[in-house]
């Protein structure tokens, strides 16, 4: 299955292409952050980048000069109005990027993506409008500075749920600034600012306070479990990952 980077600010549109496409490619969300790009790309190896310039400014053309300088091998595809994507301009007028005009249907995001690829098209369920898809998968976010078990975790999750990766506790935070994800799977020894410092600033911001979150982590001190308790930790898993487990508390919590 063909992995796909989908940058952009999530919103009904990116959901709804989200929904449609992790059917037949290996979809993952990245926030349009340019640390968090670059973060990602460092952790995971796309084949091809989708971007949704809906609500980007000037300022996101640093993810396009990233992609045009140190990724120029790997194509692009952005989905916006000609006014959006006029922004990038500079960074666009070369083989590695190609461009689709807001409104379009599903069907034809998906062509385009399979002749990009080369894979042979066939007919995408989504003959839907791209405001019509409802009701997708519900989004996980996962705070490791491993990257390893952040691909673990991620692809023990994937298939059911939108996942998000944060490799800081500070990245996470920069993240829940405008994500609002249904569980957190948090890593409580991480450096600079660890798992108990970051659930307390996820505590004390009004966003985010009442997101569930669940420790997955390698730390069993007594101690320090006892530290977090006051934070409401929705579970606490022991590292080594164990896949069913995960499932069975992403599912129990999520519903």
């Amino acid at each position: 299955m063909k992995k796909i980077f989908f940058i952009g600010k999530f919103n009904v549109i990116m959901q709804n292409i989200y929904q449609v496409m992790t059917k037949k490619f290996d979809m993952q969300i990245c926030p349009a952050e340019y640390e968090i790009v670059e973060g990602m790309f460092q952790m995971l190896h796309p084949e091809m980048v989708l971007i949704s310039t809906m609500d980007f400014e000037a300022k996101h053309a640093d993810i396009y000069k990233l992609l045009s300088e140190k990724y120029r091998w790997i194509p692009v595809l952005s989905i916006g109005k000609r006014d959006e994507l006029r922004m990038f301009y500079d960074y666009t007028q070369t083989d590695q990027f190609h461009e689709v005009f807001r409104p379009v249907r599903i069907s034809e995001i998906g062509r385009q993506v399979n002749q990009i690829l080369g894979i042979k098209t066939d007919e995408y369920a989504g003959k839907e409008d791209v405001a019509n898809v409802k009701n997708g998968p519900k989004t996980v976010l996962l705070i490791d500075d491993s990257p390893v078990q952040l691909r673990q975790v991620r692809e023990i999750l994937k298939e059911k749920y939108r996942v998000i990766m944060a490799s800081s506790g500070l990245q996470a935070i920069n993240i829940l600034l405008k994500e609002t994800p249904d569980l957190i799977f948090l890593d409580y020894d991480m450096p600079v600012v660890d798992g108990r410092v970051t659930l307390e600033k996820i505590r004390a911001n009004e966003r985010s306070r009442n997101i569930p979150v669940v420790f997955l982590t390698a730390i069993n001190s007594k101690e320090k479990i006892l530290a977090v308790a006051p934070l409401n930790p929705s579970d606490y898993l022991l590292k080594p990952v164990n896949a069913k487990r995960i499932l069975e508390t992403a599912q129990r919590i999520t519903g």
